[in-house]
């Protein structure tokens, strides 16, 4: 019985602990879905406040200040990440980009003008974690620029850096820079009037407005006179394949001349010279028995040009010579019938360095540089003859025609010759302008009588003893002589002359030296005592005496 009992309880015990089980695991159940419940609502919620979210950018921008600004109309921002965000404000807005995701962004900020173009623009990168402020200062790529200026009569055409899509063309008006013009080409023109234009570009790629050129000052330029060719003359008949063609040109601005020169035989035309600065070109291609035409182009420094034409012919080729200037050996006399193997024939022997030779008719001028010009007859070449030598220090030129010789000397004077009378005794006329540099009618514009040529002797302060007691302080020394053989003798007795000043200052006072009146017998008794020594006139030799002393202890 009592056993019974027992295995009852028993039973029920076990019976108890099963539904006590059951329950603990419906239990287990629910809080385990509640936990599982409770973390993805805390996941949604992480991600809804930090993984997704946004952040503002606030952009303070300044533009470089100029001595122009450019009228600008709006600003644009552009943020360029894994996704790009683009933004306008007008002048007056704060500028601020909402919204923006998390991520790296490269930031622009462009001023927008007139086309949409980008007057200026700054860029900054930027890690967007939080919220920003940028500060920026908006400025303009610098490019180098090359501008070439050439004009067409009175009309100025520029020329612009190639490879850019447009150019901002701006132009003062009335102490104001404006935009004058936008271009697309690489030229622009621009009509001279009487009023000065200044005036300066911007290139322009991809909308970006790059740095301005340096300021162009554009003023009224008026193209060269037309030249003055001088020979060969108009239908002239040139019997040699050498030439040397010479011209005239002038400016109505009085701008500095270049030449280009053409020559044509009707079939071809060649350019046979480029930017020459003086007023003859030598050519020895010539070929014999054609007709030429020969154009002179003058231009201006602003590229303005102006031209002449000339026709001449050759005639056919018989026999000549070519007489070669031979430095230290003097003249070579080559018989030419073959322009491929010339012939010498003969030798002119002269002193110095023989540098060119000109022949007018049977005479022949013979330059030896610095030293002075030879004339001789070469009638026949095969045994020519010295008539004359002239002794011309520093002579660096010459040229001549029927009936004057050109003789160029180092200081820019040419001096004029009469040689139509008699080649061989030419007379001197006077000095004329380089212009008329072997023209056929020159224009003398100084006479031998009016010849001042200065030779400085002491140019620097110099001391000179005065009896042993005292010196006498020289500021300067000068003689102006009337001719290049008084120069030339002057500098070649330098110490005569010095001794000559030793000497005169030796018999005076020393008080005649603080005395003007005194000081200008000083200057006469010098000026007498050259000449005399020179055996020359006042006219050709010694004019005036420049002295001045500064003190004397």
């Amino acid at each position: 019985m009592n056993e019974d009992k027992k295995n009852n309880n028993e039973f029920e015990e076990l019976v108890e602990s099963s539904n006590y089980d059951k329950k603990n695991k419906e239990k287990i159940i629910i809080f385990s879905s509640l936990g599982v419940i409770l973390i993805f609502t805390v996941i949604i919620v992480f991600s809804v406040l930090f993984v997704n979210k946004k952040y503002n950018v606030n952009i303070q921008y300044t533009i470089k200040t100029s001595e122009f600004r450019e009228p600008i109309e709006k600003i644009k921002v552009e943020l360029l990440g894994e996704k790009t965000v683009e933004k306008e404000f007008s002048l007056s807005d704060n500028i601020k980009m909402e919204n923006i995701e998390k991520g790296n962004y490269t930031i622009n900020i462009s001023a927008i003008g007139q086309n949409d173009l980008k007057f200026y623009y700054g860029s900054v990168d930027s890690f967007i974690d939080e919220d920003k402020n940028i500060n920026l200062e908006l400025d303009k790529s610098i490019i180098k620029y090359s501008i070439d200026t050439e004009w067409e009569e009175t009309k100025a055409i520029i020329t612009l850096p190639d490879g850019y899509d447009e150019y901002v063309v701006v132009e003062k008006d009335q102490d104001q820079y404006k935009i004058k013009d936008i271009i697309s080409e690489n030229k622009y023109e621009l009509n001279s009037d009487n009023k000065t234009h200044n005036i300066f570009f911007a290139a322009v790629k991809d909308k970006k407005v790059f740095d301005y050129s340096q300021e162009i000052i554009i003023t009224k330029n008026n193209p060269p006179n037309s030249p003055n060719i001088l020979y060969p003359e108009e239908g002239q008949n040139h019997s040699q394949k050498d030439i040397i063609f010479t011209w005239e040109a002038s400016d109505p601005d009085k701008d500095l001349l270049t030449y280009d020169i053409y020559l044509s035989d009707g079939t071809t035309q060649k350019n046979i010279a480029n930017g020459l600065n003086n007023n003859s070109f030598g050519y020895n291609s010539l070929e014999l028995n054609k007709n030429y035409t020969l154009k002179v182009v003058a231009k201006d420094s602003q590229n303005a040009k102006s031209e002449q034409s000339i026709k001449f012919t050759t005639t056919k080729y018989e026999k000549s010579y070519l007489y070669s200037p031979s430095g230290k050996y003097g003249v070579t006399i080559y018989e030419v019938y073959d322009p491929k193997n010339p012939k010498e024939i003969s030798n002119i022997k002269t002193s110095g360095n023989v540098t060119d030779t000109v022949l007018i008719n049977t005479s022949l001028f013979i330059l030896r540089i610095n030293d002075g010009i030879t004339i001789a007859d070469v009638k026949n070449p095969e045994t020519p003859i010295i008539k004359k030598n002239l002794e011309l220090d520093e002579v660096d030129g010459l040229k001549a025609t029927d009936k004057y010789a050109y003789i160029r000397f180092k200081d820019g004077r040419v001096s004029v010759y009469s040689i139509e009378k008699n080649p061989y005794d030419p007379k001197f006329l006077g000095f004329t302008d380089i212009k008329y540099y072997g023209s056929k009618n020159p224009e003398i514009k100084y006479i031998q009588k009016n010849i001042r040529i200065e030779v400085p002797i002491i140019q620097n302060e110099y001391a000179l003893n005065y009896k042993f007691k005292n010196k006498i302080y020289i500021g300067s020394y000068i003689l102006v002589v009337g001719s290049e053989e008084a120069r030339t003798k002057i500098n070649n007795n330098l110490t005569y002359v010095y001794d000559n000043l030793s000497l005169i200052f030796t018999n005076r006072e020393i008080e005649d030296f603080k005395d003007y009146a005194k000081i200008d017998s000083i200057k006469s008794q010098l000026k007498n005592a050259l000449n005399e020594f020179l055996k020359m006139s006042e006219d050709t030799g010694v004019k005036e005496v420049k002295l001045s002393i500064n003190k004397i202890n």
